[in-house]
Parts: C-alpha cells; sequence; structure tokens
C-alpha cells in the first residue's frame, strides 16, 4: 500500500493515518484490523469490477461493507 503526501498533510492536522497489509482471507483481515483498532474510516478500492452488481456481488469490498459498522469509502 502506498500513503502519499496526502496522508503526511492529514496526519499534521491532527488525524491518526495508517496504511496496512494485514495477511489472511482478506474481508476478514480488514474487518479484524477494524475491530481491533477502533477504526473510524476503512478507504477501500474496487479495481477490476464493472458495475454496482458485480460489486456487491461477493466481492471483497462489498464484504466489508456488509459487514462493518464503521464507514467506508470505496474509490
Amino acid at each position: 500500500m502506498k500513503c502519499g503526501q496526502g496522508c503526511r498533510i492529514d496526519a499534521g492536522r491532527g488525524f491518526r493515518i495508517e496504511a496496512l497489509t494485514p495477511i489472511g482471507k482478506s474481508y476478514d483481515s480488514v474487518l479484524e484490523v477494524a475491530g481491533g483498532r477502533g477504526v473510524d474510516l476503512i478507504v477501500m478500492g474496487t479495481y477490476g469490477r464493472r458495475g454496482l452488481k458485480k460489486f456487491l456481488a461477493g466481492s471483497t469490498t462489498g464484504r466489508v461493507i456488509g459487514n462493518t459498522t464503521c464507514a467506508v469509502l470505496v474509490v
């Protein structure tokens, strides 16, 4: 994962930003890390998917959205 200059700028404004690469099944790992750290926002991409139907049907991002209580920003 890359955390470019934007992360440094926001971190300087009082935000705590971490880019993590957990090991294991991707959606389980994301949910475990987010729950264990009290995360307020998860940012995920939809690389390789087309259309809302494919996005929501079985994708990692769709599974995270359906199983977390915090906000998810999809880019």
